[in-house]
């Protein structure tokens, strides 16, 4: 194109030229955005994808029935645990070099599927005030709170009691040969899986309850030592059968010395000194350390303490957190659903405190945190990695005012 006419120091008004009236065409038809083309992914298997929920579907599940809402929970962690076997599966395939496409076509449309019914159990969690709550503890997430609102109904459970007893949390119920099973498989799994999620957000700014789990970790693992489980592993030793050769075992007979469980725990941060970024190697190094250790440690049964082994004191520890979890969901749902409070626990009523004089040291009452709601964003989410094995703090005092088991 020849050069622009100066049109600036004439008298008359601007008339572009032919030229530059084309150039202005070609720099405006450069500058509109055309429109991307939608990228279409060949697939030669032939298989049609699993569509995606449509906005009225995803709206629709705000109204689902706690029937369905159950059917969609108890469904959504078997398609999970399918999914983690398909990648597996597509892992192992892939190290040695074999086929595995269809198997990985599979494995996406199941994580689309997984996905897609997170997305309407995401909807339903928000569908009650109890919801909204429960998403705004650090920890528990859209799917598990869509499970206790399916599960739990307040009208049916006065005190936390109904509920812990109603999901397996009820020591003193049995389920006994050719029984019916006494507690709903279903929550009480879901109540599990509350334990394992506050164990990994346990390093949270923001972060209750998985706090609570390693004081009351640190408190187990020193009564533990001190041999005050002795009765309880006894116990076990009557109630179950266990392999000669298992872990469990040696420590219910009394193979270890007191103070085996603290310094087997203390290998854990001493695995992340070694090895801080490589979780892999860290995993197998601890494995291999734990092991020379208590080989070094093993005495004759009944030479040294009876203890409960590593696996019951996570499990202890973590049902402490859970059910006072439950406590205050309990307590909140009530509020929400009577306009009242809920009838105090029986250790702090005036009854216990005269039938038992000596539960009067139970007077603190612990408030359900983030109540009354108060709105605002929700907390973020957790960088922490969940692999990451937690370790409690060395000095943690047991708080008489939290449940017991």
């Amino acid at each position: 194109m020849s050069e622009f006419t100066n049109h600036a120091d004439e008298d008359e008004p601007f008339v572009p030229t032919p030229e530059e009236i084309q150039w202005l065409k070609d720099i405006r038809a450069k500058a509109v955005k055309k429109p991307r083309k939608k990228r279409v992914v060949a697939d030669d298997t032939g298989l049609d994808p699993i569509a995606r929920l449509s906005r009225d579907l995803r709206d629709a599940a705000r109204i689902l029935g706690d029937h369905e809402a159950r059917f969609l929970v108890d469904y959504y962690y078997k398609l999970q645990k399918d999914r983690i076997r398909c990648a597996h599966q597509v892992r192992t395939l892939a190290k040695e070099k074999e086929p595995n496409e269809i198997i990985d076509w599979f494995t996406m449309q199941a994580e689309t599927f997984e996905s897609q019914m997170g997305v309407a159990l995401d909807r339903y969690s928000t569908s009650k005030p109890i919801g909204e709550w429960a998403r705004s503890i650090v920890g528990i997430g859209p799917v598990i709170v869509a499970g206790l609102m399916a599960n739990i109904d307040i009208q049916q459970a006065p005190t936390v009691g109904h509920i812990w007893r109603f999901g397996g949390y009820d020591p003193t119920v049995k389920w006994l040969p050719k029984t019916k099973r006494p507690w709903n498989a279903s929550l009480k799994r879901l109540f599990w899986l509350i334990g394992e999620s506050f164990t990994k957000f346990a390093k949270h700014d923001d972060d209750i309850y998985g706090k609570l789990y390693l004081t009351r970790k640190a408190f187990e693992i020193r009564k533990n030592d001190a041999g005050d489980r002795e009765d309880q592993a006894r116990q076990a030793l009557e109630d179950k059968k266990f392999g000669k050769e298992t872990d469990a075992l040696a420590w219910y007979s009394g193979c270890y010395p007191g103070g085996t469980m603290r310094k087997w725990n203390d290998l854990e941060p001493e695995s992340r000194i070694v090895f801080p970024d490589d979780s892999a190697r860290r995993a197998q190094w601890l494995m291999k350390a734990r092991n020379t250790f208590l080989l070094d440690q093993r005495l004759d049964p009944g030479k040294g303490v009876r203890m409960l082994p590593p696996a019951r004191i996570q499990l202890r520890s973590q049902r402490y957190a859970v059910k006072l979890f439950l406590s205050h969901f309990h307590h909140v749902f009530y509020e929400m659903t009577f306009n009242k409070p809920p009838p105090l626990p029986y250790v702090l009523s005036e009854q216990a405190h005269v039938a038992f004089p000596e539960l009067a040291v139970h007077t603190h009452f612990l408030a359900p945190p983030n109540w009354p709601m108060i709105t605002g964003p929700r907390a973020p989410e957790s960088p922490v990695d969940p692999d990451e094995n937690l370790v409690p703090p060395p000095e943690a005092e047991e708080d008489p005012t939290l449940p017991s088991e």
